[in-house]
C-alpha cells in the first residue's frame, strides 16, 4: 500500500507486471486466461532445503539480496548481476517456504520424478 500511495497504482502495476515477466517469460496482462495456470516459458531449478534453521543458513549461502553487497564465495556475489537478477531466491521462513513451494507447484515439477528415481536407486 506505500508504494501505491507515494507512486501510485499505475507504477506499483507496472512493477508487478516487470517482475512477473521476469520470473515467468510473460507479463500477466498479456497472457490469455486460460494459460495462467500454465508454466512460463523461463525456466529454474527448485532446491528445498530442509533441517534446522534451513532457512537462515540457505540465505548465508547465497548471501544479501544485492550481489555488490554480498561477501565473496557467496552464490550471489560470485554469479550475481544486480539487485533484481541477483541468481536465487531464498524463503525467510519455514512459513515462507511452504507458501512459496505451492506458488511454483514444487510437487508437480516435472524433475521431481527424476529425482525421485535417481535418489531411490542409491537408498
Amino acid at each position: 500500500m506505500a508504494l501505491t500511495r507515494s507512486f501510485g497504482i499505475e507504477y506499483v502495476e507496472d512493477q508487478f507486471e516487470q517482475i512477473v515477466e521476469f520470473m515467468s517469460g510473460m507479463r500477466p496482462s498479456s497472457c490469455p486466461l486460460e494459460e495462467m495456470i500454465e508454466p512460463g516459458s523461463v525456466k529454474c531449478m527448485i532446491l528445498v532445503y530442509e533441517g534446522e534453521e534451513a532457512a537462515d543458513r540457505i540465505r548465508s549461502v547465497l548471501g544479501p539480496t544485492d550481489p555488490l553487497l554480498a561477501p565473496g564465495g557467496t552464490v550471489r556475489r560470485d554469479f550475481g548481476s544486480n539487485i533484481m537478477v541477483n541468481t536465487a531466491h531464498a524463503s525467510d521462513s519455514p512459513e515462507s517456504a511452504t507458501r512459496e513451494m505451492g506458488v511454483v507447484r514444487f510437487q508437480e515439477n516435472s524433475c521431481a520424478e527424476i529425482i525421485r528415481s535417481f535418489t531411490n536407486l542409491r537408498d
